[in-house]
């Protein structure tokens, strides 16, 4: 999987409040999927936008579930949605965590 240095990162909200940092989440690797988006819009549920590559196959989104299971929150329901590309910001790089609830509780606390 294509993962860039120097994409632009967010933090994603646990259920339990801990903030994990976007930067900490780009070891997600299937042969299955070429590039990942990860989309957080409430406190309970992650939208994992994913391409799929000629690899994919039935184990590739139970093998990333639990690596994010794993990495982030087993309390979190993890949504895949397939898509045919993830665009690049006017920066030139790919956003790889988005999350408006980290964002909005980070900007309450500052």
């Amino acid at each position: 999987m294509e993962l860039a240095a120097g994409r632009e990162t967010d933090f994603i909200l646990t259920p339990d409040h801990r903030f994990v940092a976007g930067a900490a989440l780009t070891n997600f690797i299937d042969p299955g999927v070429s590039k990942l988006q990860l989309v957080q819009g409430c406190e309970t549920r992650l939208t994992i936008r994913y391409v799929r590559t000629q690899h994919f196959s039935a184990n590739t989104l139970s093998n990333l579930r639990q690596q994010m299971a794993d990495a982030i929150s087993p309390q979190l329901a993890y949504e895949f949605v397939e898509v045919d590309d993830i665009p690049l910001q006017a920066s030139g790089k790919i956003q790889y965590v988005h999350s408006e609830v980290a964002r909005r509780r980070l900007a309450i606390h500052n």
